[in-house]
């Protein structure tokens, strides 16, 4: 019996051992993901399935100078991300409940800062299964946008300044390709142009136009690629009312179109 309860307590001092090992191991595991959770520059956070917060990383707290403990435990929709608009609210509440089906769920949304300066979000929502297959948290996660949106915004305002001045001037407007080929076109008058879009748009212009014209144009966009500076140049075109006269100006454009 002496030596029966030897080896038992040997055999539970290496399961204590092997548990403290698994134990530690478990912990280095799960500080490893709590770095890498709370510095990424995504908001990321865990909801149970009625939609209450149970993590939320660094990033999202400090976006509105947060303390975890202000927020953990309340419903999502209610805490300072989102109790500013009913809309988003309702938006987010939808959300939950498919991905509580199963589903991905994904919209974009804005957000006030702490600084009162909007920031555009776009936000997915996900199932989150165990082993069998059940359903146990929803997780989300949130990337900032707001950079892709101001370069939007700037591309439309540009070209809604493009549209109102070219509404206005009777000249033509073409951007080609270094090989002359157009890629994009603006006119005010259609019957000014020399052929319709459907025969000159993804085509060299010098292909278009008549041989002493195109000539003249080759030998400018020639001047413009090796000067990156613009050239003049000026023709004329047979046109349905008589002979039209032209002064083109070649501009390099970025990577001299």
């Amino acid at each position: 019996m002496f030596i029966l309860l030897i080896w038992r307590s040997l055999q539970i001092k290496q399961c204590k051992a092997q548990l403290q090992e698994e134990i530690n191991q478990r912990q280095k595991i799960e500080e490893k993901f709590k770095a890498i959770f709370d510095q990424t520059i995504q908001f990321i956070g865990l909801l149970d399935l009625e939609g209450k917060l149970l993590e939320v990383n660094k990033t999202a707290l400090d976006c509105l100078k947060l303390k975890a403990k202000d927020v953990i435990g309340q419903p999502f929709w209610e805490t300072p991300w989102w109790n500013y608009s009913s809309k988003y609210q309702d938006k987010l509440k939808v959300a939950i409940k498919e991905a509580k089906k199963g589903n991905i769920f994904r919209f974009e949304t804005t957000h006030l800062t702490q600084n009162n300066q909007k920031i555009y979000l776009y936000f997915s929502i996900k199932p989150v299964k165990n082993e069998k297959g059940k359903i146990i948290f929803l997780i989300f996660e949130t990337q900032d946008i707001t950079n892709i949106k101001k370069v939007e915004e700037a591309f439309r305002n540009n070209q809604q300044e493009l549209d109102a001045i070219f509404s206005i001037l009777p000249d033509l407007f073409f951007k080609l390709e270094a090989d002359s080929t157009i890629i994009d076109y603006r006119n005010s008058i259609e019957s000014a142009l020399y052929v319709t879009p459907e025969i000159f748009l993804k085509k060299p212009l010098v292909e278009i136009l008549p041989d002493p014209v195109s000539k003249k144009v080759k030998n400018a966009i020639n001047q413009v690629l090796e000067l990156k500076t613009f050239i003049s140049v000026e023709y004329s075109l047979p046109m349905p009312t008589g002979e039209e006269y032209y002064e083109a100006r070649l501009v390099p454009y970025k990577r001299i179109r």
